[in-house]
């Protein structure tokens, strides 16, 4: 066995019997992604002194809107990560649920401005 394919498993062994790990489905892994990057935009017009300290609590926040810790996160990203075809799917995904959100964002921004 390569030493490639030997520490793939391996690593693979020990994510899943790291306390606390839980698969997160594609179609919720995507949601967290995307509402992440949303909050990256979001922190990206404060100041720039501040935007460490917004980032932590509207991360903080929006994984416990999602039930999810960061560990969790973090180790769910890493093997969607580790497969790169797998991955180039999942920003393929993550692109179009971006444009989808923009998209509803701004048809309800339009419904608003209407009622007024």
């Amino acid at each position: 066995m390569s030493r490639f394919r030997l520490f793939t498993l391996s690593t693979l062994c020990l994510i899943s019997c790291t306390p606390g790990y839980e698969k997160i489905e594609r179609a919720e892994m995507l949601d967290i992604m995307s509402d992440l990057m949303i909050v990256e935009q979001v922190v990206r017009n404060y100041d720039v002194r501040s935007q460490d300290s917004i980032r932590d609590v509207l991360k903080e926040s929006l994984l416990k809107v999602h039930n999810v810790t960061e560990q969790q996160l973090d180790t769910n990203l890493y093997l969607y990560q580790y497969n790169t075809e797998s991955f180039k799917s999942f920003s393929v995904d993550l692109v179009k649920l971006l444009e989808q959100k923009r998209e509803e964002d701004y048809d309800s921004k339009k419904l608003q401005c209407k009622d007024q």
